[in-house]
């Protein structure tokens, strides 16, 4: 979550994922790290070391230049970077039209009857998305996938979560996002385009119908995130308002 890396007086400790343990048949402990966190490189290594988890998911502000050397020390422990995260935001802004009114798609937040449509497409969408789960060869890549149409499915379980859609003509969904809402501030976990709609201006438009919808419920601020090498996503956040907001680099430390 983006508060994770916003709130420097957050408790800093390795936590163990229940959902990666079971997923990957490995312990998976997560160590987040904030932004203006006063731990030191030394006490976030330790709290490594302390872990005994098969694999420990490390993210830190891509600003904290001296700590991958500081890890890479940590004994038992095969180290690497797994992947260089971009935030991006905009504000919430009072919509003025009637957004994609005229599009020739359909907006809609799903709920239970679009549940195996959403299973369909993530598995379409997210089938070679790049992530940190990717760059590591310990982990199925069946499993991966799974666990984004897991995610993808989500938000029609968890009242803290919005599943948006867009629907071309034969109600087929052709965009996707995910969004958790942490009080005036939404986060888009995950989201999609289907590769035949990719730069059709199909996110655009989900955009002006998600600030439509979300400053209905007075959220102040969306947030988004990718890998940096992700260059067509941000130039489609970028061209919808978006600016950026921080990085954060993953690592793996997987024992070895």
């Amino acid at each position: 979550m983006f508060s994770d890396f916003t709130n420097s007086k957050r408790l800093v400790l390795p936590l163990r994922s229940a959902v990666e343990s079971n997923r990957f048949g490995i312990n998976v402990d997560r160590l987040n790290i904030p932004q203006r966190s006063e731990f030191t490189d030394y006490q976030i290594a330790d709290l490594c070391r302390v872990s005994d988890a098969d694999l420990i998911i490390l993210r830190f502000p891509k600003d904290r230049g001296h700590l991958p050397n500081t890890i890479s020390t940590i004994e038992h422990r095969n180290v690497f970077l797994a992947d260089n995260l971009v935030y991006y935001s905009r504000a919430i802004m009072k919509p003025e039209f009637a957004s994609g009114a005229s599009s020739g798609f359909g907006f809609e937040i799903a709920d239970n009857r679009r549940r195996e449509a959403i299973e369909n497409f993530a598995q379409i969408v997210f089938e070679n998305y790049g992530s940190h789960y990717r760059a590591n060869p310990k982990l199925d890549r069946g499993a991966i996938l799974q666990g984004y149409m897991e995610w993808a499915l989500s938000g029609l379980d968890n009242s803290k979560k919005i599943s948006s859609v867009v629907l071309d003509q034969s109600e087929r969904i052709v965009g996707f996002a995910l969004v958790a809402v942490d009080g005036e501030i939404a986060e888009i976990e995950l989201n999609g385009v289907l590769p035949e709609y990719q730069g059709r201006g199909v996110f655009g438009l989900q955009m002006e119908w998600l600030n439509s919808h979300l400053s209905s419920r007075c959220i102040k601020k969306v947030v988004i995130s990718t890998q940096s090498e992700n260059l067509n996503a941000v130039k489609a956040w970028v061209k919808s308002g978006f600016q950026f907001e921080f990085a954060l680099l993953t690592y793996h430390l997987m024992k070895t």
